[in-house]
Parts: C-alpha cells; structure tokens; sequence
C-alpha cells in the first residue's frame, strides 16, 4: 500500500476529512489531498506533520505486520497505543474478561 494510501486509510478510520487533518497538521489540503492522491511525494517535514497530528510513528505507519491485520484488530491496536499505559491495562483486563465467556 502507498503512502497517500495509507494516509487515507488512516484519516477516514478517524472520520476525518482532508480539510480536518490538514488543519490539524498545520499544512495545506490541497497540499495533502495531492499526497493522498499520489500526485505528489510528501517530505520528511510534512510526513511528521501529518503522522504527529494521527498520532502515530513512522515505525508504525510503515510496519508491515500492521498492515497485514484486520480493519477491526488494527483499530484496537491504535487506540491502545493512544492510551494512557493505566487505561491500556484496564482494557486489557476487559477484553479478556470478555474473552473467558
């Protein structure tokens, strides 16, 4: 998968538009709508802008294995990371208490 696809991807898993992460990451939507689109390659600068303002690593955006999991288990996966390290542990312990059922 593309960069500009893989940005997408990412974007509309949020509910995001192109203009809400352009904003976020303080860079123009025309600017990323043509990264996106696969017009144009983005710079280091402007990939930290945007993978700062997801709220992800380059490790993680580029991560092989990550692509290869489900929609929904990557979803999990983000958030978790997003989360504090106590809240992580909480949901830990939901999901395998809803696991033992």
């Amino acid at each position: 998968m593309g960069v500009g696809k893989r940005i997408v991807e990412l974007r509309s898993r949020r509910g995001w538009t192109t203009n809400k992460l352009a904003n976020l990451a303080g860079i123009a939507q025309s600017a990323l709508r043509s990264i996106e689109l696969e017009e144009k390659s983005p710079t280091i600068d402007t990939m930290t802008l945007i993978l700062d303002a997801i709220g992800i690593s380059f490790a993680d955006f580029f991560a092989e294995e990550n692509q290869k999991l489900d929609p929904e288990l990557r979803l999990l996966l983000e958030t978790a990371k997003q989360m504090p390290p106590e809240r992580r542990e909480l949901g830990q312990k939901l999901l395998q208490a809803l696991n033992e059922d």
